[in-house]
C-alpha cells in the first residue's frame, strides 16, 4: 500500500512510501502523520483536513508555497533575480540589434531599439516591481 507521509502541521507532503499499513508508523517523525494514497499521488499535492489537496496553479515561477495561509506567495529576491536575469537576456538581444542597425546606417530601427532598451533599465522603476512586471514589446 501508498502513503503519503506529512507533516502534521503544515500538510506538507514530506514522502510517498510503499509498506503494509501496519508499517507505517515506524516510518513517522514525531510530526508527521500518514495517509492512504492512490499510486498516481506525489508530491504536487498537500494535506487538508486528512485529503489530499491539489495545489493551484503556481502563480508565477518564483512563487512558493505558503502552507500557513494556503496560497502561492513570491519571495521578493528571487523574483528580482529573475527580472534581472530576464532583463539582461533581452538587454542582450536590443544590444546586438542596435549593433547590427548602426552598421546598416539604419536611424530609425536604431532609434526604437535604444528606446526599447531604456524601457528594459527602467522596470525596476514600476509599481509593482518585482513580482509584477509590464514588459516593454520589442520593436518590430
Amino acid at each position: 500500500m501508498k502513503f503519503a507521509i506529512f507533516d502534521m502541521a503544515t500538510g506538507r507532503i514530506d514522502r510517498i512510501i510503499g509498506c503494509p499499513g501496519s508499517e507505517v508508523e515506524m516510518n513517522l517523525g514525531p510530526t508527521e502523520d500518514a495517509l492512504a494514497v492512490s499510486t498516481e499521488t506525489d508530491t504536487s499535492h498537500y494535506v487538508k483536513n486528512r485529503k489530499l489537496v491539489a495545489f493551484p496553479p503556481k502563480a508565477s515561477a518564483t512563487a512558493a508555497w505558503d502552507f500557513q495561509n494556503g496560497a502561492w506567495k513570491t519571495d521578493a529576491q528571487a523574483a528580482a533575480a529573475a527580472a534581472r536575469l530576464q532583463r539582461e537576456r533581452l538587454l542582450d538581444k536590443a544590444d546586438k540589434k542596435v549593433d547590427a542597425m548602426q552598421d546598416d546606417d539604419n536611424k530609425t530601427g536604431e532609434k526604437a531599439w535604444r528606446q526599447y532598451r531604456t524601457a528594459l533599465r527602467k522596470i525596476t522603476e514600476q509599481p509593482g516591481y518585482p513580482t509584477s512586471i509590464t514588459w516593454p514589446e520589442p520593436p518590430q
